[in-house]
């Protein structure tokens, strides 16, 4: 569905946990989410049961080339997608509701180096407030809400940087309040960043290499190029 309209009228009325979650935009049920037999929702456990530890190395290792190759100016998203210019991003979910998450190329940067946690346990979030915490050996990060809104579901956040999940929850909010904040300035930004990595990957040692102290090998951006620029550029992408 492109457009922002379906049958289900409030996220109340939506009952496949897939759709909940945001593993898929829309699924048609004919056997009344009786999920027990239903040989989507089997599939779907097989899969994400093959998420092993192997894969989620893969999700928390920095690389440069994956975020060298990446394109945030196209997306698969067949629902309306809002991103703005503190890196949070929404995603049309049904009625006044909402998936929250991070922009990709954010959390590929960061990836495995943090532990998120939500800010605050109320669903109620008003503008300003924070809304997630980061932190990590580079040290701490709080991304702020630039709108009222509340959480209807909550997802693990430390999930959308190491296990490559694109959403941390489920919002309500007034598509009026938000609107006119949405604005490319998250590609902006992430174009600046790309040109600054870059001059870091001709000259910093590369991911998998051993410090010469025979310590632990460089597996994290801000190993690289040091938690204090590190800190620098996650606060401006969030800022």
């Amino acid at each position: 569905m492109s457009t922002e309209n379906c049958h289900h009228k409030s996220f109340d009325d939506v009952k496949c946990v897939w759709m909940k979650s945001g593993t898929v935009d829309y699924k048609l049920c004919d056997i009344n989410f009786m999920c027990e037999n239903c040989a989507f929702d089997k599939k779907v456990r097989i899969e994400l049961n093959k998420f092993n530890s192997g894969d989620e190395d893969k999700f928390s290792s920095f690389s440069f080339d994956t975020i060298f190759e990446l394109d945030i100016n196209s997306t698969s998203f067949t629902h309306p997608y809002y991103r703005f210019g503190n890196s949070l991003v929404l995603k049309y979910f049904i009625g006044n509701n909402y998936y929250i998450g991070l922009e990709e190329y954010f959390t590929k940067i960061v990836n495995g180096s943090c532990v998120a946690n939500f800010s605050s346990e109320t669903p109620e979030i008003h503008k300003g407030d924070s809304i997630l915490k980061l932190s990590g050996k580079w040290g701490e990060l709080n991304i702020t809400a630039l709108f009222d809104f509340r959480y209807l579901e909550k997802f693990e956040p430390t999930d959308v940087f190491s296990k490559g999940k694109r959403w941390f929850g489920i919002i309500e909010a007034d598509k009026m309040k938000f609107l006119h904040l949405a604005n490319n300035s998250a590609i902006e930004k992430f174009d600046n960043t790309k040109k600054k990595l870059r001059k870091y990957y001709v000259n910093s040692n590369q991911v998998g290499v051993t410090l010469y102290d025979g310590g632990e090998s460089l597996k994290h951006l801000y190993q690289i190029i040091g938690k204090k620029e590190f800190l620098k550029l996650v606060k401006n992408l969030t800022g």
